[in-house]
């Protein structure tokens, strides 16, 4: 291009001067002419282009100051930037480290907690274990009572049978009783016989009395050993009777003895007959001697039969007396056991009220118990939501961290494309400089061409050489600052691409590790939420169980209590059948003794009711028996209803625990409180009744005792009458009768053992139900405190949950705020760019092309390039053409800085929130295990 218009110049040149002079140019004037034009190029030169070095003089003083002022503006603003920026992470710093102490302090907190939480688990469980244990021994317990129960109930029907026997046996002997009282009647009208033939022979002898004095003196003397003989008998049977008296009061020492023993009437009427026994005894003792007196006197005469006769009666009044005495005693001491057993009812009822205050205390303990664990079930329920809630919560934040990451990703992937983008329009830069260079020196040899063309040197005038070496210096210049300037950026922006690059990896790594993290996290926050569901689970088995152990505990309780209640039932109505029995017995032999004159002719009705009543014993023994049966098979059979629908019940309750828990839970409350009512309602019946029962037989005892009194007299008046007719018969009946005491001494002693094994095994039973009782409370207690440890679990939990939300929202805030601060201070830049661009775009480059054309023709090059420049081009600090969020190149390594830093900062933001997170995973991890 300069060449061809240095070619054009010369041309030009040529063309004026033969023009202006035409062939007249010699030899000789053509230096002087060319001086000539040459001071008249100088001159042009200088008007021309004097003007537009000033002009560029000036264009570049106000360049360098718009750089300086955009200069010192950046770096304000990025002071300004930096300082809020240092601010604001400094603020979040200690907001991070205040959260990070309190998390630390309630991690500490938890590790306690959980340490409680072990050691009471511990302690539940080897409660477990020794509950277990003691409802084993329970079981074994039970079974041996069952066992016991079952020999009891033989022993009783064998005690029955041997009670059946002896009343047989007692029939037998009513038989042979009245045997021998025929025997005596018929031996009775003999001796009346005999004594009617003595009447006849003693008139026959007061005929011979005279001829038998001497006989009499004889008898006399006779009669006189036979009084010092008979107050020797009379002697011996008052010492009889004294060791008679001795006998009967230590017999009713021992029969007292026995009746606080056996606590029955049966006692009472054994009393009577070993009396009556004794007095049979007595009388066959006095039989035998009378006997030998009445043959003497018959054998001698009827005087001495007529003292005899009255010192029987005198014995016979002495005997009734202290019959009579001895009636007195028995009875004082019978209305004193009475007063006793009054006492002993009294302390029943006390007992029983206690009873029934202590079960009112425990069932309200359990009521109590109750409602504390449906309390705690419904804490657990809401526990249970609150955590499903807090996992819903830690997706979300998962699902909004990862949306976070790809946001920085995204801000990742502009920052390359903007880098890219300032790589490109540095390249165009270094494109455009190398041309205008190219330029440069193309003018600077159209210059030298001319200078060493013309060789014009002027002293003290302008000259092309110093301006072109003036212009080859600055350019130098130019180009050295410039290509340092290039370097510098192709540096940094080499070293800006490969942090870049290192960043991305980095990010990249940590994404994946964070990935990583995050579905291990989701793994272990399952395993932990699985294993939450399956310990929740196994105490609801555990606390079913316990239920359904308290329930069967309880249904035993009731079922022994039932059973104790219906053999006293059967008891009580067995005694009051004997005792019926037994008043029937004696009123029969009351009527006996009243009737026999006529006991002939009553003989018969008397054994047809005995035979009545031994059927009506055997019917009512059959049917006790048959009751007895009855009731055993329907409470087998209750219990197998029972058993059957307690496990429906338990599959049903499989499916619906919740549900059914607080049902039943209602159900038994009521039950418990309409049973509790009817039980007292039950008590308070059975009490009057049993005052009013009791009453009744006192009464009936003691009219029984004054007709026994008043019966007793006539008896004994009329056993005296009998006493003559009981002298072969005595024997035979002492030893019926010894074999008789014996047997029943016998079955007084097993009944006696009967009793007190049914004592043992009330006491064993109520022993079980205390202990029961104990271990339920004790489970109760420990339950309470367990689930009081974890609702304070679950309260901190959600503390700290709530903690981490809160955390996150001022995280997630934060990280807005830095974003849209960032994209202000883009587009801040993005409006200093533009303006810059707006400034460098001035109309001053075109002028300087229209007047560099004016001297020489502009380039085909730059006269296609129409920018809107309107400024000529600054060599000291070329423009740069940006994409609209590229920054000025005077900025770029500053921009480059604050990315590397905003990076840095991003990184330790993002270390710390993951940190911060795998705290709390593993705090929710421990507090889950627990």
């Amino acid at each position: 291009m300069f060449v061809l218009q240095q070619r054009v110049l010369e041309k030009c040149i040529m063309d004026i001067t033969k023009k202006a002079f035409g062939d007249q140019i010699e030899t000789d004037n053509r230096g002087t002419f060319l001086n000539r034009i040459k001071e008249i190029t100088l001159e042009t030169f200088q008007l021309n282009y004097g003007e537009e070095i000033l002009l560029l003089q000036q264009e570049l003083r106000q360049s360098q100051e718009t750089v300086e002022k955009t200069k010192l503006e950046y770096f304000d603003r990025e002071q300004q930037l930096i300082i809020n920026l240092e601010q604001k992470l400094q603020e979040q710093q200690i907001l991070q480290l205040k959260e990070l102490n309190n998390l630390q302090e309630m991690y500490d907190e938890q590790n306690q907690l959980n340490k409680k939480l072990q050691v009471n688990l511990d302690r539940l469980n080897r409660q477990n274990n020794e509950l277990t244990q003691q409802n084993n021994q329970l079981n074994k317990e039970i079974s041996n009572l069952k066992e016991n129960y079952s020999q009891f109930e033989q022993q009783q029907k064998l005690k029955n049978q041997e009670i059946y026997e002896f009343r047989q046996k007692f029939e037998q002997q009513v038989s042979t009783n009245s045997i021998l009282e025929q025997q005596y009647k018929s031996m009775k009208q003999e001796m009346e016989k005999v004594i009617k033939e003595m009447q006849r022979k003693n008139q026959s002898q007061i005929d011979e009395n005279i001829i038998l004095e001497n006989e009499v003196q004889r008898l006399k003397w006779e009669y006189e050993q036979l009084k010092t003989k008979k107050h020797q008998e009379s002697q011996k049977y008052k010492e009889a009777l004294e060791q008679l008296k001795q006998k009967s009061q230590n017999k009713i020492r021992e029969y007292k003895q026995k009746l606080k023993e056996v606590q029955n009437k049966d006692a009472f009427i054994i009393e009577l007959q070993d009396q009556i026994k004794e007095l049979e005894d007595q009388i066959e003792f006095q039989q035998g001697q009378h006997k030998q007196s009445i043959k003497n006197l018959e054998v001698q005469y009827k005087k001495q039969f007529e003292n005899l006769e009255q010192n029987m009666e005198q014995e016979k009044s002495i005997i009734q007396q202290h019959l009579s005495k001895s009636l007195e005693s028995t009875l004082n001491d019978k209305d004193r056991e009475i007063l006793s057993l009054f006492s002993q009812t009294q302390q029943l009822k006390q007992s029983l009220q206690i009873e029934q205050d202590i079960k009112q205390k425990n069932v309200i303990k359990f009521e109590d118990q109750i409602k504390q664990l449906n309390q705690q079930m419904n804490e657990l329920n809401n526990e249970i939501q609150d955590q499903l809630m807090k996992i819903q919560h830690l997706e979300q934040e998962l699902i909004k961290k990862d949306q976070n990451i790809k946001l920085l990703l995204n801000d990742v992937d502009e920052l390359r494309q903007f880098s890219e983008q300032t790589l490109n329009t540095l390249r165009e830069n270094q494109d455009y400089l190398s041309e205008l260079e190219r330029e440069k020196q193309q003018q600077h040899e159209i210059i030298e061409n001319i200078q060493n063309q013309l060789e014009i040197q002027i002293k003290g005038s302008f000259s092309y050489k110093r301006l072109g070496e003036e212009l080859e210096q600055r350019c130098k210049l130019y180009k050295q600052e410039h290509c340092l300037m290039l370097e510098e950026q192709l540096k940094r922006q080499a070293s800006c691409q490969q942090e870049i690059d290192k960043l991305n990896d980095e990010n990249q790594q940590n994404i994946l590790n964070f990935e990583n993290q995050q579905k291990k996290l989701k793994l272990e926050f399952k395993l932990q939420s699985e294993e939450q569901m399956r310990q929740y689970n196994q105490l609801e088995k555990e606390s079913q169980q316990m239920n359904e152990q308290i329930e069967n505990l309880e249904k035993q309780h009731q079922e022994l209590i039932q059973d104790l209640e219906s053999y006293i039932t059967q008891y009580t109505n067995a005694l009051s059948q004997i005792e019926e029995l037994k008043n029937r017995e004696n009123d029969l032999i009351q009527t006996q003794s009243k009737n026999q004159q006529i006991w002939n002719n009553e003989k018969q009705v008397l054994t047809s009711q005995l035979e009545d009543q031994k059927v009506q014993l055997n019917k009512l023994k059959q049917q006790v028996i048959i009751s007895v049966c009855k009731q055993k098979q329907q409470l087998k059979q209750q219990l197998i209803e029972t058993k059957q629908f307690i496990q429906n019940r338990l599959q049903s309750y499989d499916i619906d625990i919740r549900e059914y828990l607080q049902n039943q839970i209602k159900r038994i409350l009521q039950l418990s409180n309409q049973e509790l009512y009817l039980e007292k309602r039950n008590h308070e019946v059975i009490l009057k009744e049993f005052e009013i029962e009791f009453d009744r037989k006192i009464d009936q005892v003691k009219r029984e005792y004054k007709l026994i009194q008043e019966e007793s007299d006539i008896i004994i008046k009329q056993k005296m009458q009998q006493i003559y007719q009981y002298d072969q018969s005595i024997n035979d009946l002492k030893k019926q009768l010894n074999l008789k005491i014996q047997e029943y001494d016998n079955l007084q002693s097993q009944f006696f053992v009967s009793d007190q094994l049914c004592k043992e095994l009330q006491k064993k039973a109520e022993i079980d139900q205390m202990h029961s009782q104990k271990a339920i409370s004790q489970l109760q207690e420990e339950l309470i405190s367990i689930q009081q440890t974890v609702d304070f679990i679950q309260k901190e939990r959600q503390y700290f949950e709530q903690r981490y939300n809160d955390f996150k929202v001022m995280s997630e805030r934060n990280i807005d705020q830095i974003s849209r601060e960032y994209q202000q201070q883009i587009q801040q830049l993005e409006v200093l760019v533009q303006k810059n661009e707006k400034v460098d775009s001035s109309p001053i480059f075109l002028k300087h092309s229209l007047s560099s054309s004016q001297g020489f023709h502009r380039s085909p090059n730059m006269i296609k390039q129409n920018y809107h420049y309107q400024k000529p081009p600054n060599y000291g600090s070329p423009t740069l053409r940006t994409p609209n969020k590229s920054p000025i190149n005077a900025r770029a390594d500053k921009t480059i800085e604050e990315l590397r830093v905003e990076i840095h900062q991003q990184k330790e933001k993002l270390s710390r929130m993951k940190l911060n997170f795998t705290e709390s995973q593993k705090k929710s991890k421990i507090s889950s295990n627990y």
